[in-house]
């Protein structure tokens, strides 16, 4: 009959889960060393888009527009940022580049051109461009 001693084995056991736990201990600072220098350093890199909130209201001169519209987003020289469809009542958010430029907006509704475009900087976020009245194009063909 083999005798076991209680005490050695309860001893055994005890170094091995404190083994493990200072190798826990040990993961859980390197975790949180990580967690810590990681916002650090994003924040001296610039990256992602701004963002900016446009609200206003399409109306025509005198007849109804269509229920849906096209929104274009540019950039001063011209180039294309985006293109949305809204609503003739609409409030969205606009993705735009980071730095300092001026954008201008322009709508585009079936049959109806605005009467003019709205320009606007990028140092205001929330932009609303009021009322923009749209003009009937009529076809002299």
């Amino acid at each position: 009959m083999v005798l076991v001693d209680i005490q050695q084995v309860m001893t055994g056991m005890m170094a091995r889960f404190y083994k493990f736990k200072r190798i826990k201990i040990i993961w859980n600072i390197i975790f949180l060393l990580s967690i810590l220098t990681v916002p650090s350093c994003l924040m001296f890199v610039p990256f992602g888009d701004n963002f900016m909130r446009i609200k206003g209201n399409l109306y025509g001169d005198g007849t109804e527009l269509p229920e849906v519209c096209t929104m274009d987003l540019f950039l001063e020289d011209g180039y294309k940022l985006s293109r949305n469809v809204v609503p003739t009542d609409f409030e969205m958010t606009v993705s735009i580049p980071l730095g300092e430029a001026q954008y201008y907006i322009s709508f585009i509704c079936d049959g109806y051109v605005p009467v003019k475009t709205k320009q606007f900087s990028s140092q205001n976020y929330i932009i609303n461009v009021g009322n923009i009245m749209m003009k009937q194009v009529v076809d002299d063909g």
